[in-house]
């Protein structure tokens, strides 16, 4: 939901070097941005940081990247996690999230940002599997929340 009365704040930065000369990397990528909102009396509301922890960029349009995130947030109402528990008002939380991700070149007849095949040009098939994780620090494990896998075919009829 959004919020009404309450400032913001946003700031980031990054160092994108370019090797010289180098056969196959374009560009590193390494920064970081940190977004605060506060209440009018300048108590925090909410925060992000988030890392770029290294993104190579490759001649061939091929990319991946490791990712960190650290949100905050204290609640304006009370909020129900589940029927038998709720956050009270201005209870807040915590949590910090890695993502390591990749992408091909979309002109690869197999590219993969989560699977696409192109048969031929107009007709795809995507297929994309999300894996959600829960860190439970009391336990020292972590457990699925949820798993996904979607799947979507494009087909062109030309005549």
């Amino acid at each position: 939901m959004t919020r009404r009365g309450y400032r913001r704040y946003n700031q980031a930065v990054d160092f994108t070097p370019r090797p010289a000369g180098h056969r196959y990397i374009r560009q590193f990528e390494f920064g970081g941005a940190l977004d605060v909102q506060t209440d009018l009396g300048n108590d925090v509301l909410a925060r992000s940081i988030d890392f770029t922890l290294l993104q190579v960029n490759m001649h061939s349009q091929d990319n991946f990247s490791i990712s960190a995130s650290r949100k905050y947030e204290r609640l304006d109402e009370p909020f129900a996690i589940t029927r038998d528990i709720t956050l009270p008002l201005g209870a807040s939380y915590n949590f910090t999230r890695y993502r390591l991700w990749g992408q091909t070149a979309n002109r690869r007849v197999l590219a993969v940002s989560g699977f696409r095949w192109i048969l031929t040009p107009g007709n795809d098939l995507y297929v994309v599997y999300t894996h959600n994780w829960l860190d439970e620090p009391l336990l020292d494990r972590l457990s699925t929340l949820d798993k996904r896998l979607a799947s979507k075919i494009l087909y062109t009829y030309r005549f």
